[in-house]
């Protein structure tokens, strides 16, 4: 893992369906620019309503 930011997911921020899923984010896989992100691991964080969330994404192409 390089940790370098690949994308800013704050404008995909969405209410969840349920009290158990308070936020929920919308996300295709792409970098800032549009790109489609290679397979791998992606470390997410996400800071909401000064909540932090933290969680991996694995994407397989």
């Amino acid at each position: 893992m390089s940790g370098r930011k690949v994308s800013d997911l704050s404008f995909k921020v969405r209410p969840g369906k349920s009290a158990g899923t308070p936020y929920m984010i919308d996300w295709d896989g792409t970098d800032n620019a549009g790109k489609r992100l290679s397979s791998g691991t992606y470390l997410v964080r996400a800071v909401i309503n000064n909540l932090l969330f933290k969680t991996k994404v694995t994407i397989l192409n």
